[in-house]
């Protein structure tokens, strides 16, 4: 759960990490995951690799998961 503001809806917004952590990420609630990647790639035309991240209730912090990368005008997990 975002500690300040809530993910903005069909959009990236900025979201703080963390309080002691001064980096940034990127949020946002969207309908599907390819209206997700659809914004990213509109946003960051250039972008080739999207880091993932999996959060499960067992666990405190995210997981690392298998990245994104793009092929063409797709995006497929790196195997």
């Amino acid at each position: 759960m975002p500690e300040t503001d809530e993910a903005a809806v069909g959009r990236l917004a900025w979201s703080w990490r963390g309080v002691w952590n001064s980096r940034v990420q990127y949020t946002g609630d969207f309908e599907t995951l390819a209206e997700a990647l659809a914004s990213i790639t509109a946003a960051y035309p250039d972008a080739q690799r999207i880091r993932c991240y999996e959060y499960s209730v067992d666990d405190e912090f995210a997981r690392e998961v298998a990245p994104l990368v793009r092929t063409g005008e797709k995006w497929v997990p790196d195997a």
